[in-house]
């Protein structure tokens, strides 16, 4: 269930995300999302087959791979679609008006950390919601991208 890495990854981002946008807050921010991580990972553990959608695998032989997204209207699936809201609300704008307020160097980073948080989040909504089809390769793609935008920019 790569699921389960959702949860870390965002509470890492919120951590580094709210040390560069709000340093004075960034304890309550993260223990906010802290529990509601906590609570995500325990739904998905709890009832993984009322949380996710999946295909089973076509024969028997049990290499197949299985196709499976996070169900909309599940707890664990309102709980995806408010951290991917809330992650492209708080880390991409604030960034993105961080980045409007600042000048040089420091603009172009927040710049490029600003279009990664936005192409992270939007592609892995579109991943992680949706059932793609044919449209699998261009959104990996996208999904791929941001996290290289934020090395870009974070890097030294």
């Amino acid at each position: 269930m790569s699921y389960i890495w959702i949860a870390p990854f965002i509470v890492i981002a919120i951590y580094v995300g709210s040390e560069l946008i709000i340093p004075e807050k960034k304890w309550y921010i993260t223990t906010v999302f802290l529990i509601l991580m906590t609570i995500f990972e325990i739904l998905i553990f709890l009832d993984p087959l009322g949380s996710f959608n999946f295909v089973p695998p076509k024969g028997g032989s049990g290499t197949a791979l299985i196709d499976y997204n996070v169900k909309l209207t599940s707890p664990a699936g309102i709980f995806m679609i408010i951290f991917i809201a809330s992650t492209v609300l708080f880390l991409g704008v604030m960034t993105l008006i961080r980045a409007i307020k600042t000048t040089g160097d420091l603009r172009k980073k927040f710049l490029l950390l600003a279009t990664g948080m936005f192409l992270y989040a939007i592609f892995g909504f579109m991943e992680s919601l949706t059932e793609l089809g044919f449209l699998l390769i261009p959104v990996r793609i996208g999904y791929i991208s941001g996290p290289i935008f934020m090395y870009f920019a974070l890097k030294e």
